[in-house]
């Protein structure tokens, strides 16, 4: 009887999440976004996870861009930035707003950050979703500081301290979580070294760089582990299927488990914030049910 009434769960819960709402992800960016189509990847990682809800993305990305382009909408030279992210967030409806900085104002300029991260979460937080900080990475090499004179050069190690303290503290002041995607890197470049998760340019993402930034993003915005999840991800393109990443099954792995170590260790430290609201498409709605982002299990 016992065995019986576990199945009746079971295929209840299956049955929940098959017929449950997306989960509507803004992300708002630029190339580190871009490159690689991180959402589909996202998207695609979700679709894959037979206990996870789907995921339904929207974007707002420019090379290049920063917060405060996507703040006021002005870019580079002020010219008009493509996406008016302010208007998109208010009519979106959304449960999570992704929130990623240019790839070095955070080490750099992390006042400037700070200000606009805030300004974003504000706004997203006051339409009932919850804005998630995307942590980047630290670049390959040394990178000679752009403000010149005597600014000393990045290391990446340096670089990479700089960039988590930055989106760390933002996303204590703006009530958000945070997707310690920059450290998960960190991780596995000092456990393997040779695993290149940068492009050539020694800045953006390889495949397999992405592929992680997806598994902490997974695990972050469905509350599951990525551990098991496909190594091959493909997208629908018309009558076809698109390949979006296929990786190597012990480095998918590798890759995996460090996504999901990164993530606890890091909720660990710095708790979830509480829910945006309770209006109807917020993150508290959501995040409920047999998937909460607390969970850690498949």
């Amino acid at each position: 009887m016992r065995t019986a009434t576990v199945s009746i769960v079971l295929a209840l819960t299956a049955s929940f999440v098959a017929a449950a709402e997306p989960l509507r992800v803004l992300f708002v960016g630029n190339s580190y976004t871009g490159v690689n189509d991180l959402p589909s990847l996202v998207r695609a990682l979700a679709a894959a996870d037979r206990g996870a809800r789907p995921v339904a993305i929207a974007r707002a990305l420019q090379g290049g861009a920063q917060l405060q382009w996507h703040w006021t909408g002005k870019g580079r030279g002020g010219k008009p930035m493509r996406s008016d992210v302010r208007a998109v967030i208010d009519k979106g409806n959304f449960d999570f707003v992704v929130i990623q900085e240019q790839s070095q104002m955070s080490a750099i300029l992390p006042a400037v950050t700070l200000k606009y991260a805030r300004l974003l979460c504000q706004a997203v937080r006051k339409r009932g979703a919850m804005p998630v900080m995307y942590m980047t990475w630290a670049r390959k090499g040394v990178m000679k500081d752009p403000r010149g004179g005597s600014h000393p050069a990045w290391t990446p190690e340096r670089m990479q301290a700089a960039i988590a303290a930055t989106y760390t503290r933002a996303g204590k002041e703006g009530r958000a979580l945070v997707a310690p995607v920059g450290l998960a890197w960190a991780a596995v470049r000092k456990a393997r070294p040779k695993l290149a998760l940068h492009a050539r340019d020694g800045s953006h993402p390889s495949i397999h760089g992405s592929y992680l930034a997806a598994c902490v993003f997974h695990a972050v915005l469905t509350g599951r582990t990525p551990v098991g999840l496909p190594v091959r991800l493909t997208v629908k393109a018309g009558s076809r299927a698109r390949t979006l990443a296929d990786i190597p099954p012990a480095d998918a792995r590798f890759l995996q488990e460090t996504a999901q170590q990164t993530v606890k260790a890091f909720r660990a430290k710095h708790p979830d914030p509480e829910p945006a609201g309770s209006t109807p498409g917020n993150a508290a709605n959501a995040q409920a049910g047999p998937i909460a982002p607390g969970s850690s299990t498949r």
